[in-house]
């Protein structure tokens, strides 16, 4: 490894200076070992950073393979983590990590402790709070032996920041103070004002304003004696952010403009709480122009977290300026954009899933691979020593046959209950994991209800305020919400109907087609309809599936109903071949319009699930009414 040492350095020096990734290549083509991987990890980076790409992927494998020895292997793993990380994909960085830990550990324990805190950090951004403090303690242990106190500081201040998340904002508070603690011998200013500053957050979180202001003002003392400090204008977000919570108005804007005056960033949530404050002010044409402005650079950011915060905004805006259609919009959008980060979730969510289903059959077929390897080298052994004893003792063939045969007996006993119980931890493990990606989903269906109601609620009591002058116009505003709100909690049932089944079978999506006609034959006097289904019982759709026929199904009929005028809808459903499937909705109305069809937003809708089915839609004009017709296949 010395006689390495003026060979790796005379590489990378030459990387350095050529800095031309061919001349690399040629140096790599010429190496060996660990020198090799060192130089395959080099180039790794460079695609990483400069040319995003599954090939930053296959540099870091080659240098896995490189490798011999396990500081160098664990690099790589370690590598290979981060690139994973840049792409956002949380099982395979997990895995990886784990991987560069394994290797490192004992060989360079500060990388090791890094891999440790980068698993932390993804269990936390996933919710997992308790397998991210898991790995906060493994972390903190590991730095408490190793030199770097500044990270020992980051250690302490990770677990408080996890116990923050939690809403055990107590908790977080000891957390803290312990980094803080720790943080007053090192000397460095920054790392001190961001320990007064995660305690002065806690308590704006408990509600303890007083508190919070004050460590969070010694935070900005310390953040101003560092020149150009990351940390000085967020700290002057929170402190503008607690003053709004205070009703403070004049100085929750004057520490809000602090914030927002450092140009090196783009603080999108600073400036939605700016104009937050002018509304809860009353200067509504400064807020109207600050939020406009957030509002278009959030579009082009692709921000759809914050664009909500700025949408939602902007609803209050205009219901405080008596512009109620406008708020109505802006509530929509705000809906809409909930609803895409809601799905976007979800779709994040199916691909996980599927992922470790994959990563689950390979490791089975893997165990029954070891367990063949395994029986064939028993039966070689056992055959061996059975021609050894035939051979030495033939008066006991009997007494060696009855031995050999109890010992496969029990031996394959043992391989049959270890895959027997392999199989139930996986299944245990995926089934935990599924629960707790139900439960987070569910949370954020109440959190869309709340705001649902919220906004019920305010436009409620605004149309009272108008009801002695305009009834007639109040009437048409209370009927439009009072069906909005149906429509709402319809759509939460559907979806929680769906989301708590992994399969939906035909029958379930029978009755709750049956359910929805019988509804609207109750609704609809003058309107005969008909519901035929003829798939076999046993059929089963995915829950994606299952949801878009259903509303296929339920917005075609809608449509029908409106603007059909006629007096009988049938709806049919049949499987014609194995795995081919057709739904018929057919009226007796007045047809409709080419333009009509080409442009409608309706069609737009049905045509969009019938794609996510892999179906095709057709609508045709009959003699009298319309047929709607989805083929599609499963």
């Amino acid at each position: 490894m010395i006689r390495l040492l003026p060979f790796l350095l005379g590489t990378v020096l030459c990387f350095s200076q050529v800095k031309n990734t061919d001349s690399l290549k040629v140096v790599i083509s010429k190496s060996k070992g660990d020198a090799k991987a060192e130089l395959l990890l080099e180039l790794a980076k460079h695609y990483q950073y400069f040319e995003p790409d599954s090939i930053c992927i296959f540099y870091a494998d080659q240098a896995i393979m490189a490798a011999k020895s396990k500081l160098v292997k664990g690099k790589a793993f370690y590598r290979k983590a981060h690139i994973y990380r840049s792409f956002e994909n949380d099982l395979e960085q997990l895995k990886y990590f784990q991987l560069a830990f394994d290797n490192l550990k004992g060989q360079n324990d500060s990388i090791a402790a890094d891999a440790v805190y980068y698993q932390s950090r993804v269990y936390q951004k996933k919710g997992m709070y308790p397998e991210a403090l898991r790995f906060g303690y493994k972390e903190l242990e590991m730095r408490k032996k190793l030199s770097s106190k500044i990270k020992l500081v980051e250690a302490y201040q990770e677990i408080g920041f996890t116990y923050d998340r939690m809403g055990d904002y107590l908790k977080a508070i000891e957390w803290h103070k312990k980094s803080l603690e720790e943080a007053l011998k090192q000397n460095d200013n920054e790392v001190i004002g961001r320990a007064y500053g995660l305690i002065g957050i806690a308590y704006d979180e408990l509600n303890e304003f007083d508190k919070a202001l004050e460590y969070n003002f010694i935070a900005v003392d310390y953040f101003k004696k560092t020149i150009d400090s990351r940390y000085l204008h967020t700290w002057y977000s929170n402190i503008g952010n607690t003053y709004t919570k205070k009703s403070d108005f004049l100085n929750a804007e004057k520490y809000t403009l602090l914030a927002l005056s450092d140009g090196s960033k783009n603080r999108y949530v600073t400036k939605v709480n700016l104009g937050k404050i002018y509304v809860e002010q009353g200067k509504y044409d400064l807020a109207n122009e600050i939020l406009k402005n957030v509002l278009e650079e959030l579009i082009v950011a692709d921000d759809k977290r914050i664009l909500s915060e700025a949408y939602y905004r902007l609803h209050e805006l205009r219901k405080k300026e008596g512009n109620f259609k406008e708020a109505l919009d802006y509530f929509e959008k705000y809906k809409i954009n909930e609803d895409e980060m809601l799905n976007e979730a979800k779709l994040k969510l199916i691909t996980e899933m599927s992922t470790q289903y994959e990563t689950s059959e390979k490791e089975k077929a893997l165990v029954k691979e070891k367990i063949k390897v395994a029986e064939r080298e028993l039966n070689i052994k056992n055959k061996n020593n059975w021609l050894l004893i035939l051979g030495i003792f033939i008066i006991t063939i009997a007494s060696g046959a009855l031995l050999y045969i109890n010992q496969q007996h029990f031996k394959n006993k043992q391989l049959i209950k270890e895959k027997q119980l392999s199989e139930a931890l996986l299944k245990i493990e995926t089934n935990n994991r599924l629960q707790e990606q139900r439960l987070a989903i569910s949370r954020d269906l109440h959190d869309n209800i709340g705001a649902q109601l919220t906004f019920i609620i305010s436009s409620v009591d605004s149309l009272k305020m108008m009801m002695s002058s305009t009834e007639n116009k109040l009437s048409e505003k209370l009927t439009g919400l009072s069906s909005f709100t149906r429509d709402t909690i319809q759509e939460l049932r559907d979806t929680i109907w769906a989301m708590n089944k992994d399969e939906i079978s035909i029958e379930d999506l029978k009755t709750r087609i049956s359910n929805f006609i019988d509804q609207a034959r109750a609704a609809m006097q003058g309107i005969d309809f008909t519901f035929n289904c003829n798939v076999p019982k046993e059929t089963l759709f995915s829950s994606k599936d299952g949801m878009n026929l259903y509303r296929i199904i339920q917005e075609a009929t809608n449509n029908a109903i409106k603007h059909a005028n006629g007096t009988k809808i049938d709806v049919t459903f049949n499987r014609h071949f194995e795995n081919q499937f057709e739904v018929v909705i057919e009226d007796n109305g007045i047809g409709f319009s080419q333009n009509e069809v080409q442009t409608g937003n309706g069609l737009l809708s049905l045509n969009k699930r019938a794609k996510e089915i892999n179906g095709k839609l057709e609508i045709i004009k009959l003699k009298q009414g319309t047929q709607i017709t989805l083929k599609f296949e499963i």
